[in-house]
């Protein structure tokens, strides 16, 4: 007869690795929680477009995390191991080469030149609110980063479409949805990349990072295509008068 033995080192030892919270695994939702909530007061009540505000907003999640647990020395070393494991140096690596994009549109006027050339163009007409959803796509794709293009272009678009009489929600939108659909789709997007670090095909090889984005293509194309009209229909804008 075989002994359970390895059976019983392999319990002991998974045991040893496991984090116990005080209300159960379910605990680790209060943090998202948290996260999500502080990025809403930043962005929507605050108006704090700043990736430092968001990062504050993590380390808080984190802390809160740490209160929520019974072993906090294990707590700390798993995200210590998660903070040093390769996937998390290419995700701070792309999001830095995202901050110099993000930067450097800023200081180029890019998103402020988008604006005014776009607003000369189709002010006035339902086709604002799209273009700014398609400005957005080509910022994320551009960069690789939904967040920096949030964050560059929020505030130039939504005081630039309330200016303009737009529906200031419906246009928020367009800048999320534009933004997510670029970043789904940038080869040089932390998703697509980490997306092909994690994930095999059926025969259990890596994925090539250009069959991701081939693959995602024609859903977002259809999803792009569902959005528009939406934004078309709702998001039509006025005439500014004159002062």
């Amino acid at each position: 007869m075989t002994s359970p033995a390895p059976a019983c080192a392999s319990d002991a030892s998974l045991d040893e690795n496991r984090i116990p919270f005080f209300f159960g695994p379910a605990s680790l939702l209060i943090p998202f929680l948290i996260f999500a909530l502080l990025s809403v007061y930043l962005f929507i009540v605050l108006k704090v477009f700043d990736l430092m505000a968001l990062a504050g907003a993590g380390l808080t999640a984190l802390v809160a995390g740490a209160l929520l647990t019974q072993k906090p020395m294990r707590y700390w070393k798993a995200v210590l191991e998660g903070a040093a494991s390769p996937m998390t140096a290419t995700v701070l690596l792309l999001l830095m080469a995202a901050g110099v994009f993000s930067a450097m549109m800023k200081a180029a006027g890019l998103a402020e030149a988008l604006a005014a050339f776009t607003g000369g163009a189709i002010a006035g007409t339902p086709l604002l609110t799209p273009a700014v959803f398609l400005i957005s796509s080509l910022l994320a794709t551009a960069t690789g980063s939904s967040i920096s293009t949030i964050l560059a272009a929020s505030p130039i678009f939504l005081p630039f479409g309330a200016a303009l009489g737009c529906d200031v929600p419906l246009m928020a939108g367009a800048i999320l949805s534009g933004a997510i659909f670029g970043d789904n789709l940038a080869p040089v997007s932390d998703v697509a990349i980490i997306s092909a670090m994690t994930q095999t095909d059926k025969f259990g090889k890596p994925l090539d990072l250009g069959r991701v984005v081939k693959t995602r293509f024609p859903f977002a194309v259809i999803a792009l295509i569902i959005a528009l009209p939406f934004y078309a229909l709702g998001g039509s804008a006025s005439e500014p008068s004159a002062a």
